[in-house]
């Protein structure tokens, strides 16, 4: 059974019998799918094209290369069956940024939270959980006429304690150490699938909007990387949660709990291929010559993500005694502009194959 593939990969005492337990719980409570959820959150560089570098000697106009000042983090969450996917909850480092003027933040496809390197922490975690998870979940409970819901999440360092995580009827499961890679849901396929459909947006989005004329070309890819903003982030984020396959989330099940009803047992992860973007990828200038490999890095360039920011007890001070500074208004978004002498539009499509 799975409860006993949880405990030969757990190290530390005691996690081991609370895991076993809540499994029993589940049994005993004779909970379906639709009550079960899984949480898990990870960085996206949602600027990134597949390019290995537009900046080349003597360019007129490139992006900054401060690749960490793209990097939002995406929180998910769904139930086991499927049928439930709660909104997504992305962290920026703005407050307030520019793209957002004039929109209302509940109205937004995601809920928005900042912190000023846009890592998830406990106490965004908590307001999460409490205003965000709690309140969606307990409507579609009530929709469906039942009472009890279990979270599983995974040991992070960032996730706060059982006790700041309760709520009537809901509870909050934590899986032994060093067995998410195997066994939480979220991490098989699930978040790979969705942040593969957003680089097919992002792509799709760049070659609609791109200028065909080569002479204009190196201008395009600049200007485009210029006046993409993180509302743009919100709308292709979301949608690429929302298409990702029922059948894909209901998969990721099959190794924590493969008995519960609906649970998918093919092999198919319903996520991009390498192959289907193969080409529409060719169609940036300059990248002509493109392999899969240079496909799959793109894919893959945020696949190792820490997921959650971890500071010396000299940065904790530092950050703790750091002037409050949530009213900045500021756009954390925007690139960075280098502007030197301009070369010939040849140069800068010939850096992309480099």
């Amino acid at each position: 059974m799975i409860q006993q593939k949880a405990l030969n990969f757990n190290s530390k005492p005691g996690g081991s019998k609370e895991f076993q337990a809540s499994m029993d719980l589940i049994v005993k409570e004779k909970l379906t799918a639709d009550q079960i959820y899984n949480c898990d959150k990870t960085g996206i560089y949602w600027r990134a094209l597949p390019t290995k570098t537009l900046a080349a000697e003597n360019e007129a106009v490139a992006p900054g290369p401060k690749k960490m000042k793209d990097r939002v983090t995406i929180l998910g969450c769904t139930n086991a069956s499927g049928s439930h996917r709660v909104k997504l909850t992305l962290v920026g480092k703005s407050k307030k940024p520019r793209c957002f003027k004039n929109i209302i933040k509940t109205s937004l496809h995601v809920h928005y939270m900042h912190q000023e390197s846009a890592w998830m922490n406990s106490i965004l975690f908590s307001e999460w959980f409490h205003d965000c998870f709690v309140p969606e979940v307990k409507k579609n409970l009530t929709k469906l006429k039942l009472k009890k819901e279990i979270l599983l999440m995974d040991n992070a360092p960032d996730h706060p304690d059982v006790e700041t995580t309760k709520s009537e009827n809901i509870a909050c499961i934590f899986m032994p150490p060093n067995t998410t890679a195997i066994l939480q849901p979220m991490d098989q396929g699930v978040i790979e699938s969705m942040k593969r459909r957003y680089r097919k947006q992002l792509l799709s989005k760049f070659l609609f909007e791109g200028d065909d004329d080569d002479e204009e070309a190196a201008c395009s890819i600049v200007e485009f990387w210029k006046s993409l903003t993180l509302k743009d982030c919100v709308y292709m984020i979301n949608e690429a949660c929302e298409f990702v396959p029922d059948h894909t989330l209901k998969r990721s099940w099959r190794n924590l709990a493969p008995y519960l009803e609906n649970v998918d047992q093919s092999n198919d992860s319903g996520s991009v291929t390498v192959t289907e973007l193969k080409e529409p990828s060719k169609k940036i200038p300059g990248y002509g010559n493109c392999e899969e490999d240079d496909v799959s890095s793109w894919l893959d360039c945020d696949a190792v993500d820490a997921e959650f920011q971890l500071m010396r007890d000299d940065e904790i001070i530092v950050q703790v005694r750091k002037p409050n500074n949530d009213d900045d208004n500021s756009e954390s978004d925007e690139y960075e502009v280098i502007v030197t002498s301009k070369i010939s539009n040849s140069d800068v499509f010939g850096c992309f194959a480099k």
